[in-house]
């Protein structure tokens, strides 16, 4: 559904993502893992909204 240029930074912010969650549930430090996750969950919600704005969806008439 995203443009290319979008889809590409969302697919590696999603991996890194979900790496630094299952870090937070193996042990990690959750403090440092929870921050990156929310700094990241930041960037995608930019990142889509851009992408919304740049092609938004069209209803039919």
């Amino acid at each position: 559904m995203l443009d290319k240029q979008y889809a590409i930074k969302v697919k590696h912010l999603l991996r890194e993502y979900v790496d630094i969650r299952l870090k937070a549930a193996s042990g990690s430090t959750l403090d440092t893992a929870m921050a990156g996750s929310v700094e990241i969950h930041d960037h995608l919600w930019a990142l889509v909204s851009a992408a919304a704005k740049d092609r938004p969806i069209q209803t039919p008439h």
